[in-house]
């Protein structure tokens, strides 16, 4: 078991993602590759997007386990503290169903992950410091998160903004709206529950654009 001294930080995404890409033909002599057209959330995709993240914290309300780690299998439970223990991201994709059936989500793909981070020496209140200084994270976590802005706080409740770009064959801007709650177990519950905190969040409005590298 880690030493209940540090903390173990678990993340979940949610998001829906869309994008639109370049066509084939490359730019024009002397002129930089053109953006594609931004792509929009259809209802239909924004409405089967909101049903996952329903399903999935209906999933997580009944889940007896306080981190994703220690719902595991055994062996894997094993395999993935040696990887947090080793300073390394123990990640993995996850698919919620209804009832046994894929969700489709028409026009959308949904990507689902959860990822748990151990910090040695480092209290919940450092950690939520740094999770909840959204302005700061363009800088934090620069290169790929290129801008970001808190929108509102309402108690533990943030809404925030973030952009993020990755390069590759493509450059890929992604124009992101996002919630986030922070909750603290109870004070009447057992008193190293002090030491725990959790965050559940989604992307509410996602716009993508994406272009070909020009020569880079």
């Amino acid at each position: 078991m880690l030493n209940r001294t540090c903390i173990t930080i678990g993340l979940a995404l949610l998001a829906c993602g869309l994008a639109t890409h370049a066509d084939g033909a490359g730019p024009e002599p002397g002129r930089s590759a053109p953006a594609a057209a931004a792509a929009e959330l259809q209802n239909r995709t924004s409405q089967a997007f909101d049903r996952y993240v329903r399903l999935t914290e209906a999933r997580l309300n009944g889940s007896g386990a306080f981190l994703w780690i220690d719902g595991l299998p055994d062996a894997r439970r094993r395999e993935a503290l040696d990887t947090v223990r080793r300073k390394e991201l123990a990640i993995e994709r996850l698919e919620t169903k209804d009832n046994g059936r894929e969700i489709d989500v028409p026009g959308g793909m949904i990507h689902h992950w959860v990822g748990t981070a151990f910090v040695p020496g480092a209290s919940i209140n450092e950690a939520l410091a740094i999770l909840q200084n959204y302005d700061a994270h363009q800088r934090i976590y620069a290169p790929t998160v290129a801008a970001s802005k808190l929108r509102s706080r309402d108690g533990e409740r943030f809404t925030f903004f973030l952009r993020f770009i990755m390069k590759k064959v493509i450059t890929v801007v992604v124009n992101s709206e996002h919630e986030a709650v922070f909750r603290r177990p109870s004070s009447d519950r057992r008193r190293v529950d002090s030491q725990y905190a959790h965050q559940r969040g989604r992307e509410c409005r996602t716009a993508d654009r994406a272009r070909k590298a020009s020569g880079q």
